[in-house]
């Protein structure tokens, strides 16, 4: 685990197994939230290391964000 306090916090808050949820969040990230211009690099990433990579990205947001999250 690589952020306990975020993990605590959504078992409290989430009704639903967090790998449910996680899949689809982490391939969102780079739809939605990752500007067009660099998110070929994580796709080219992603199709190079699989999904290590993009989980890795993933937890680095969640570390970014942690404040706001907790």
């Amino acid at each position: 685990m690589e952020i306990p306090e975020i993990h605590n916090h959504f078992e409290n808050v989430v009704l639903l197994p967090l790998n449910i949820l996680t899949t689809d969040w982490v391939i969102s990230i780079f739809l939605n939230y990752l500007p067009l211009e660099i998110s070929d690099v994580y796709l080219d990433m992603f199709f190079k290391y699989g999904w290590q990579a993009l989980y890795e990205t993933a937890i680095e947001v969640l570390r970014y964000y942690k404040n706001e999250i907790l």
